[in-house]
Formats: C-alpha cells, structure tokens, sequence
C-alpha cells in the first residue's frame, strides 16, 4: 500500500472517524478520500461502525471516539481530552 492509500489508513489507524476528519488529516481531496476509503473497506483493511446518535449508557469507555488509552487524544466533543 502506498501513497493516498497509505495516508487515508494512516489517519483512521491514527483515529479519525469521518470522511472529513480524513480529508483535514491528510489534505487529499475530498474525492481521493472517497475513493480510498471505499477501497479500503471493500479489501477488508478498515471497517465501517454503525452510526449511533448521542453518547453510550454505559458512559465513554464503551464509545468508540473516546480515547484508547492515556494521553491519546478522542474525536468526541465530550471527551476532556478533545481537541479544540
């Protein structure tokens, strides 16, 4: 694997969740992104989660945009360690 490839995998392998946060990771092209996410999932490199509105019951250590683990940065809005 190699070029947009390698850096759309990258960006998911590195958390990011939405087609946009691929495209402000890598600055590709929106179209380029699509094209290599599709790629990606159809040979089975990355998988698609199922959309949920608002957070988990059981609280953020069961939601996929919380932080991993320590010091790691999560996607959700919610999260103390977000992003600004």
């Amino acid at each position: 694997m190699s070029g947009p490839l390698l850096l759309v995998h990258r960006a998911v392998q590195a958390g990011a969740r939405t087609q946009g946060e691929v495209v402000a990771d890598t600055r590709l092209a929106p179209d380029v992104v699509a094209a290599a996410l599709e790629h990606l999932v159809r040979t089975g490199r990355v998988a698609t989660l199922p959309l949920v509105a608002g957070c988990p019951a059981q609280g953020c250590g069961s939601c996929p945009l919380a932080p991993a683990s320590p010091g790691r940065t999560g996607r959700c809005a919610q999260s103390p360690r977000a992003s600004s």
